[in-house]
């Protein structure tokens, strides 16, 4: 019974590890420059968004999506602390 819990318990690990990289894709490609290491650090994104009217709107758009997704599929609140973030950084949501 022990080995039956634990590759359930593994099993769904694996599931929401899976979920969660196929949503991380999703926000790759669908924008330019890359995530981390060479041509993905901040002063290339930073560089992209000034030259690329209207991509960061999007990217924060597709964050709040993945994000989304994510709570919905692992029945998380991250949503709520993603929307603080950007609200401090100035690029929280327009009031209606």
């Amino acid at each position: 019974m022990r080995i039956q819990a634990f590759l359930t318990a593994a099993a769904i690990k694996l599931k929401r590890l899976a979920t969660a990289l196929l949503l991380l894709w999703r926000l790759v490609a669908a924008t330019s420059p890359g995530v981390g290491g060479i041509g993905g650090g901040t002063r290339n994104w930073a560089d992209y968004f000034a030259k690329t009217p209207g991509s960061e709107e999007k990217a924060i758009e597709i964050l709040r999506q993945v994000t989304a997704d994510f709570d919905r599929a692992h029945g998380t609140s991250i949503t709520p602390k993603l929307e603080k973030a950007l609200e401090s950084a100035g690029k929280g949501k327009p009031s209606p």
